[in-house]
């Protein structure tokens, strides 16, 4: 931020235009983000030659029922991370509270886009099961973020499924070793991409739509 600052200055300097005054500002989604130092300053010989801080906003300071009763829609998805006067605890009717904001909406492949993003962050602090019951699969599966997801969690498990077939079959030297490997290493890399998924809250139909596991190769992964 410091050398995006230090950067229009110089811009603007050397164009001798007049600077405009701007305002920085960092947004912290969860209160184990906030390191409490939002100052930087450097003195030499006790005198300051350089100081530099700039706004920060608490999402979980801020008031849901405000952001609702203003319509700001693009801030719908951090509701649940506005527990204002228990920040260190997580409710149910918070993550309610904001599933219900979000129904309300009739634009339908919005809803799907909100609805996707919430359940991202919200996964970060609320336990899975709670997710999982709120926002259903069929629910966002339309929306283009989340097929980008999918898009991407495919794409990359052909990618290490590759790269590890390739280096076991390098390693065998014979043709048939390269085969088997490619072969090896794609179900290998499937199945690392499926327990990233797991970790990240997906379920199991999706896992199953993405990777072509079965759901007891999926429930094997789990337990191990």
């Amino acid at each position: 931020m410091l050398r995006y600052r230090s950067d229009l200055w110089e811009a603007t300097y050397h164009e001798q235009k007049k600077i405009i005054p701007i305002l920085q500002i960092v947004l912290y989604f969860y209160p184990a983000h906030d390191h409490g130092t939002h100052l930087l300053q450097e003195e030499w010989h006790g005198e300051t030659f350089l100081e530099y801080t700039y706004r920060v906003i608490r999402i979980w300071e801020l008031s849901p029922q405000e952001i609702v009763d203003n319509g700001w829609v693009g801030l719908y998805p951090l509701l649940p991370l506005m527990r204002r006067n228990a920040p260190q605890k997580i409710h149910k009717e918070a993550l309610q509270f904001g599933m219900d904001a979000i129904m309300k909406i009739t634009d339908v492949a919005l809803r799907r886009d909100l609805l996707a993003v919430m359940g991202v962050l919200a996964g970060e602090i609320y336990p899975k099961e709670w997710i999982h019951s709120m926002i259903r699969r069929e629910m966002i599966m339309e929306s283009p973020i989340y097929q980008d997801w999918i898009r991407e969690e495919r794409e990359k498990a052909m990618q290490e499924g590759m790269k590890e077939g390739l280096k076991e079959g390098m390693k065998e030297g014979l043709k048939e070793g390269l085969k088997e490997g490619v072969k090896e290493g794609v179900k290998e890399g499937v199945k690392r991409t499926a327990r990233n998924m797991l970790e990240k809250g997906f379920d199991e139909e999706t896992i199953m739509e993405v990777t072509g596991l079965t759901k007891e190769e999926i429930l094997l992964l789990k337990k191990q």
